[in-house]
This record gives C-alpha cells, structure tokens and sequence, in this order.
C-alpha cells in the first residue's frame, strides 16, 4: 500500500492533536508519549468531527457525546462495547510522517 507524506504533522506537540486532509481523507494527527498516531477524525458512533474534542493519556473524547476512543488503538474505551475508531499505519522518516493509506 501507498504511504503519503504529512510535513507539518511533525509539529503537533506531546498531548496535542491537529487535522489534515491527505486524498480527500480527513485525519486526526495526535502525538502521545513522543509518537505521532492518525486515526479517522470521524467519530465512528455518529460521524462528529473529533477535531474539537479533548485528548488526554491517550484517549480522544468526542465532544458530541462524550465516548473515548484510544489513538493508539482504535479501541472505544467508553462505553466499552462502542464501534471501533478507524486506525492509520505511520512511520516518521527524516523529520517526515507518513501515512498508509488504501
């Protein structure tokens, strides 16, 4: 599979997250304990932007309705038995991340 380049993505900072557009994909760029993570920045309960919503150890929280979702996972760690968020290889080369993407 295709890997695709997301320059600026280096510059989200420890705890923080920033959305891109990599192919007409909406991604959230987030970097937790050094390393950057892209999931969908779509929230897979009800489709609201995870953009606005708050990270924390890990775990984003949609703002729409409060469900946590692990970056590093995908898994929906609130409630337990929510859908799965859709998760994105990355690999950082020279100061570079790149996604894979279909």
């Amino acid at each position: 599979m295709p890997w695709f380049e997301i320059p600026a993505a280096t510059l989200v900072k420890e705890g923080e997250h920033k959305s891109f557009s990599v192919r007409n994909e909406k991604l959230l760029v987030c970097r937790v304990d050094t390393k950057l993570y892209a999931v969908s920045n779509y929230c897979p309960h009800v489709g609201a932007l995870l953009t606005t919503g708050d990270l924390s150890q890990g775990q984003i929280t949609c703002s729409f309705h409060q469900w946590t979702f692990d970056v590093r996972t995908g898994d929906c760690t609130y409630p337990r038995q929510g859908p799965q968020l859709e998760t994105k290889a990355t690999r950082e080369i020279n100061g570079i991340l790149e996604v894979e993407l279909v």
